[in-house]
């Protein structure tokens, strides 16, 4: 994880880093668990499905690995803006992950992991004999990604890898229905790699109909990065080997394997847990994805009329009525579009009529883009010490792919270059024989509206 990124911090879920003196030198946040307790609660099913499966609530925090760091603690950010302590924890006490066995094949390399950014996949419910099925649904995957805006425009940023763990039992936990009749489905635990599970069709054990039951957890989630651990990686993809249908979007992308649809489901998931986005479709079945304590999805919005208080008005089509009626004439304009959060009461409005994170078969309206490409950031860098080339006592930035940039080169608080240009060094006349050349990009992507953040690259030349 870099230090030097601005990570949201606005969820209710603190991480704060902190070195020996007792300062505070990073911190992020997360939506869970606070976000998957809301939406568990809102489905009434008769049982807490966390007493029932406590690791429901299991997540993985990735921080630095800087030898600064010596302590961790843990806050819930409340309402009124106040800090509740959690806990804390000594790093040194923490066991270093090590990396399951596990065949290792890369689907597409874009890059450098550090100006990329790299997701796993994992197969769950497939045995050692299923695993070349895995390997098929896998690449069909990759393939969706790659073929899918933004992402095809960032194929040199985007890595693939599939990581084959093979499960002594095929499918998931409870993977039955009331309302289809599936073939080799078990309502009991399986015994799977990552413990893949339908928690709520405990509810139709228990004698209650027609429960929204489609989705699908992990409950083993340091197993899931133990597997993740073979590769560098940013996110999870977990496609199940069942064939009831159902998938989730948090912790990771979770998606059944067999639904002819499931490349462009994985996408759409990926939108959930990487991108951070809401579903742009209405259910009465499903929970509202609107939240107490978590500010809402970029997404989503309520109701306004002004153009300026909209969330995304950079991207709204010249003179399109606020709200949008439902049979705007145009169908790829950006408005407000009613029908958001899945099985919200409220009237809440999204940018546009179709996007993926509506059907799985849409391309990705422009905010959904937008946001992808801002999380992509968070991830990776611009420029790379990979970028400088170096010839004799003349120094070159290279134009980085798929961004637009403005900077400069400094050496110490004088500006000595711009980034197309050529910088020639002098050797210092005295020791230290050593120059040290800030390089400063100011990024810019068409895909992207919002402010990008400058990267600062130091870049150390000894004669």
């Amino acid at each position: 994880v870099d230090r030097d990124k601005a990570i949201n911090d606005t969820f209710p879920f603190l991480v704060r880093c902190y070195d020996a003196t007792g300062n505070a030198i990073f911190q992020t946040s997360r939506r869970e668990p606070l976000q998957i307790r809301e939406f568990l609660a809102q489905i009434k099913i008769g049982l807490d499905p966390f007493v029932t499966f406590p690791e429901l609530g299991d997540f993985g925090i990735a921080i630095p690995k800087d030898a600064a760091i010596t302590r961790v603690k843990f806050f819930r950010r409340e309402l009124d803006g106040t800090e509740t302590a959690l806990g804390q924890t000594q790093l040194a006490e923490v066991e270093e992950i090590q990396p399951l066995g596990a065949k290792v094949e890369t689907l597409h390399h874009g890059g450098d992991p550090n100006r990329a950014l790299d997701i796993a996949i994992l197969g769950d419910g497939y045995r050692e004999s299923e695993l070349p099925m895995f390997a098929e649904h896998a690449a069909t995957v990759a393939k969706e990604f790659l073929a899918t805006e933004p992402y095809a425009s960032f194929k040199e940023r985007l890595n693939l890898h599939r990581i084959d763990v093979a499960s002594e039992e095929s499918g998931a936990s409870y993977d039955c229905s009331e309302t289809v009749v599936i073939e080799g489905c078990a309502d009991l635990l399986r015994k799977t790699a990552y413990r893949s599970i339908f928690p709520l069709r405990l509810a139709s054990l228990f004698g209650m109909r027609g429960l929204w039951d489609v989705p699908l957890f992990q409950l083993d989630q340091r197993r899931m990065h133990q597997a993740a651990a073979n590769v560098p990686y940013d996110a999870i993809v977990v496609l199940v080997n069942t064939k009831k249908y159902g998938g989730f979007g948090v912790y990771a992308a979770s998606l059944t394997a067999h639904d002819p649809n499931t490349p462009g489901g994985v996408v759409h998931e990926f939108g959930h847990a990487f991108g951070l986005l809401a579903d742009e479709y209405t259910n009465e079945s499903s929970p509202c994805q609107r939240y107490t304590l978590t500010p809402d999805f970029p997404n989503m919005s309520p109701l306004v009329t002004n153009v300026a208080d909209v969330k995304w008005s950079s991207w709204l089509s010249p003179g399109v009525p606020l709200p949008t009626p439902k049979d705007y004439a145009q169908d790829d304009a950006v408005g407000l579009f009613e029908g958001v959060g899945g099985g919200c009461k409220t009237s809440l409005y999204k940018p546009r009529r179709y996007c993926r994170m509506r059907s799985w078969t849409e391309k990705m309206c422009p905010v959904c883009a937008e946001q992808t490409v801002s999380r992509m950031l968070d991830v990776f860098d611009v420029s790379v010490p990979a970028d400088v080339e170096v010839t004799g006592n003349t120094l070159r930035v290279l134009a980085p792919s798929n961004f637009t940039r403005t900077g400069a080169m400094y050496i110490g608080d004088a500006r000595v270059a711009g980034l197309d240009e050529a910088l020639k060094l002098t050797r210092p006349a005295s020791p230290p024989y050593e120059t040290t050349v800030r390089i400063v990009t100011d990024p810019t992507t068409p895909w992207s509206h919002r402010k990008i953040e400058p990267e600062v690259m130091n870049v150390k030349l000894t004669w």
